[in-house]
């Protein structure tokens, strides 16, 4: 609200006879312009049209495979004319295993390829040129990096950096150039069992040493949802926990 009226987004859904959402229209609630419309399927968008001051500016249209994962998103401007392509293989789990990219002159821009075998906790990643030529690649073996290499000189790029899950809600994250990663840790603490909520996050450098952190602070309701938050943030420039953020909300709850 500002100035006594509201200033956002009005979206209004379609759906069929089975109470399924078919269409998906926002409109500005200042002009009542058009700013996007999704057409929706069994899971999830299918096409996506975006508007500035009521005119259609591009399109995307998504592919799914049979278990509900995205497999293809193509980018259109107004003609119709591909701006670009992406398409994914995926496991039946969601993971990405392979990625390609094109680009407006329908060239192929990347293109990795990335497995994981969850019984040895076992992961390959390694992305290519357009001429298929190997640019980086990294092996990970029951979440501890073993191997890393990259074609010299290259900019910063995709899978130059990632993080591995160690468990108790740690990740082990790490930061490669030049073919030497810098490992760090980030460890999380969280108000229940639901993770829903973190009481605290702190990045420490491989040896141990604080680098970064975050503090929350809450009041919880009944239903055990925050009413009022503050998150504090901690550096080794500020030298003491910072008051970073202040947030509020009010919750209303029914039932049928």
């Amino acid at each position: 609200m500002f100035n006594g009226s509201f200033h956002g987004e009005i979206i209004r859904l379609v759906v069929d006879g089975q109470g399924h959402v078919t269409e998906r229209v926002a409109e500005d609630a200042s002009t009542g312009d058009m700013v996007r419309h999704d057409l929706v399927g069994p899971f999830g968008k299918t096409e996506q049209s975006f508007y500035k001051d009521g005119e259609l500016q591009s399109r995307v249209l998504l592919r799914y495979d049979e278990y509900g994962h995205t497999t293809e998103w193509r980018r259109l401007d107004v003609a119709g004319n591909q701006l670009d392509r992406t398409v994914v293989n995926t496991d039946k789990d969601g993971n990405d295993t392979e990625q390609w990219d094109w680009r407006e002159d329908a060239e192929l821009s990347s293109h990795f390829r990335h497995t994981f075998d969850p019984k040895n906790k076992s992961e390959q990643f390694a992305s290519f040129d357009s001429f298929g030529n190997t640019k980086l690649t990294w092996s990970v073996l029951g979440g501890k990096l073993v191997s890393f290499w990259e074609l010299p000189d290259l900019p910063r790029q995709y899978g130059d950096g990632f993080s591995e899950d160690s468990g108790n809600d740690t990740f082990e994250t790490y930061a490669c150039r030049g073919g030497a990663c810098e490992l760090s840790r980030v460890h999380y603490v969280y108000l229940d069992a639901k993770r829903r909520n973190p009481q605290s996050i702190e990045w420490r450098d491989e040896s141990g040493n604080l680098r970064y952190a975050a503090y929350y602070e809450y009041e919880i309701d009944a239903q055990r949802n925050w009413t009022q938050r503050k998150i504090w943030v901690w550096s080794a420039s500020l030298g003491e926990p910072s008051l970073y953020e202040t947030d509020s909300r009010a919750i209303s709850y029914w039932s049928q």
